[in-house]
């Protein structure tokens, strides 16, 4: 091993002790504060369950990341850099044991990454195995009020690290390919490999699926409050448009397979259009422009009603003034009643 190899596994090796250090001095000494008090065994079960859910995570993201990262290492027959001898510039071959390692750490640290904010979940994944059941429910969707506290959220933080994990694979999975060449425009039209095609195929089906999952969770979301407050704009709709979204999604992602299957682009490209335009506009735009509409006329029927009151005002006081000055006018045209006096002579 050359001096360089040895100050890179050194260093490696320092960062595993100082962290792993620092992680065992901190599980001791909880664990040494549990003991000295009753109960203590709890806590120390919900430790070591939060230990390996965390475990379970960061090992399946970790093998996601690596995976997807080594798919795209097949596909590399050499990478060639540059390099300058005095004024002479030759061109080397960068060894593939480099790139295999390179392929690995890269893997592991995007592992890491994707794993992260998943040390609570095992509180989530808890409260989901056994929600409480309150006996009654919502009158739109019919579910009970245990599912919207336990099980939807922990079916939302699923859906929602699903679609990231597939998406991020997409991109570099698709940068990668783009910058050796296995992905490119070429005459207006998309061309691939068919390594790189069924690879892009399968992820983007993954995405879809991901997407339609959130669309199937959307009406529950809805109804329980997870996308702000409740009103009838939201529930006529985002509820019809939920399952238009998820149908696109699940369209989508078998027309991704087919395109890893036969190099058909525009098909390909056609389905995710479909796909974008229905989120964007059955969750956006739609939504808006119903809410818009029903606050115009909301405000011009209760501009009308301000006016008819006004109007009434008007006329009510027009209708008081005439009464008191007619009143007024009588009191001042009536002659004064004679004296007795007068009325005697």
């Amino acid at each position: 091993m050359t001096r360089r190899s040895w100050l890179f596994w050194f260093a490696a090796l320092l960062v595993v002790v100082l962290v792993g250090g620092r992680v065992l001095a901190v599980e001791t000494a909880e664990r040494a504060w549990a003991a000295t008090f009753p109960g203590g065994e709890v806590l120390l079960e919900a430790r070591t369950l939060a230990w390996q859910m965390q475990g379970f995570v960061m090992l399946f993201s970790i093998i996601w990341a690596t995976g997807n990262l080594l798919v795209v290492y097949r596909s590399i027959g050499s990478v060639q850099m540059p390099r300058r001898l005095g004024d002479l510039e030759i061109v080397e071959a960068v060894p593939q044991r480099v790139l295999f390692t390179l392929t690995l750490g890269t893997g592991i640290l995007g592992g890491l990454l994707l794993s992260l904010g998943t040390a609570d979940w095992w509180r989530d994944a808890l409260l989901a195995g056994t929600p409480p059941h309150f006996g009654a429910g919502d009158d739109i969707l019919h579910h009970d009020y245990g599912y919207y506290v336990a099980v939807l959220p922990w079916q939302s933080t699923l859906q929602a690290h699903a679609t990231a994990w597939t998406a991020s694979a997409t991109l570099v999975a698709g940068l990668l390919y783009v910058a050796i060449g296995s992905l490119r425009v070429a005459q207006g039209r998309l061309r691939t490999s068919d390594h790189a095609r069924a690879h892009l195929a399968v992820l983007l089906a993954c995405l879809a699926l991901a997407l339609a999952w959130g669309a199937a969770l959307d009406p529950a979301e809805v109804v329980g409050g997870l996308h702000g407050t409740v009103d009838q704009t939201a529930l006529d709709v985002r509820l019809p448009g939920a399952a238009f979204v998820a149908a696109v999604g699940v369209a989508t992602a078998i027309a991704s397979l087919i395109w890893g299957w036969r190099d058909i682009p525009n098909l390909v490209l056609g389905s995710w259009a479909a796909l974008l335009l229905a989120w964007v506009g059955c969750y956006t735009l739609v939504p808006g422009v119903v809410r818009a509409s029903r606050s115009s006329c909301t405000n011009a029927s209760n501009s009308a009603a301000s006016t008819a009151f006004q109007r009434d005002a008007l006329l009510t006081q027009g209708s008081s003034f005439r009464s008191d000055l007619r009143s007024s006018f009588c009191t001042a045209s009536t002659p004064p009643a004679a004296s007795p006096s007068r009325r005697r002579a």
